[in-house]
């Protein structure tokens, strides 16, 4: 048995519109919906929806993406102890034929820890499809927008890594991935210190300790419409960037073992990096 979680909060037309395609899949036999204490009538609309196949449930308050997906797949574990999770994002469209590659990976590869196959963004924002994980010098220069811009992303794959139908991967974007429900369990799934951002890493983090490894499927792919739950429901920058330092914090001090003075260079270079980041939107903005 395969159970999907897929994560709502003040979206439900989304969320909706995602279970309609969702619910077609073969590969899928139960779908949850954690509505992630929504403050609007988010929960009342996906309630309304709700038939055999899908079970729509609340969390008592909004811990973000890691404790709500954790809240999901622990409730579905307890409950219908499936094989496999598949976590994704409302804004995804998947298919069977991409599940169908994946369960072909984890019966292949018996030490898989989750694996994907290759996002295709609908947005203008290029994301990586895979990448490695962040060092401390990642972290620092992630705080520095601008300049990241300039430098470029330090810890991508090269393209041609991706000539293989599978390959290994240390980091996998978080819109969509499966994994077992044995290995989830295991590691105690996401780490729920974190609002938003960062959890990929530390997910990866968790699985390398135990000794699994990631794969992405090259030639196989889904359809990521990116920010549209993310910007709906925290819509300021500047929140978005506080919240992503907050998770990257936790990921240098638990996962990098990262001391307190290199703690604290991390926080000033994140204030520095912020307030050029906003004076250089604003100014352009004018312009």
């Amino acid at each position: 048995m395969n159970a999907l979680i897929v994560l709502n909060y003040n979206d439900a037309e989304t969320t909706l519109s995602f279970l309609e395609s969702a619910r077609k899949l073969k590969e899928i036999q139960k779908i949850i919906v954690v509505d992630n204490h929504s403050t609007d009538d988010s929960y009342d609309k996906l309630k309304a929806a709700e038939v055999e196949s899908i079970e729509v449930i609340q969390t008592k308050r909004n811990g973000g993406y890691a404790y709500g997906n954790n809240y999901g797949a622990f409730y579905a574990l307890e409950k219908y102890d499936p094989e496999y999770l598949l976590i994704a994002n409302p804004d995804v469209i998947l298919s069977d034929t991409l599940i169908d590659s994946i369960q072909e990976v984890f019966e292949k590869k018996p030490k898989a820890g989750i694996v994907t196959g290759r996002m295709h963004c609908t947005s203008s924002i290029r994301l990586p499809i895979a990448w490695k994980r962040p060092k401390y010098r990642d972290c620092i220069l992630e705080n520095f927008i601008i300049l990241k811009r300039l430098v470029g992303e330090r810890n991508l794959y090269p393209e041609n890594y991706f000539k293989e139908n599978v390959v290994e991967v240390e980091s996998l974007p978080g819109s969509f991935f499966i994994i077992s429900g044995k290995v989830f369990r295991e590691i105690n799934g996401f780490d729920e210190g974190t609002f938003l951002y960062y959890e990929e890493n530390m997910l990866s983090y968790r699985l390398n300790e135990k000794g699994y490894k990631n794969y992405l499927i090259t030639n196989q792919e889904y359809i990521h419409n990116h920010s549209v739950s993310i910007n709906k429901s925290i819509d300021s920058v500047k929140k978005r960037l506080e919240i992503s330092e907050r998770s990257r914090e936790i990921y240098c001090r638990d996962y990098l073992k990262i001391g307190k003075l290199k703690l604290f260079l991390l926080k000033i270079t994140f204030m520095i990096g912020t307030f050029d980041y906003i004076f250089a939107s604003r100014i352009f903005h004018r312009r």
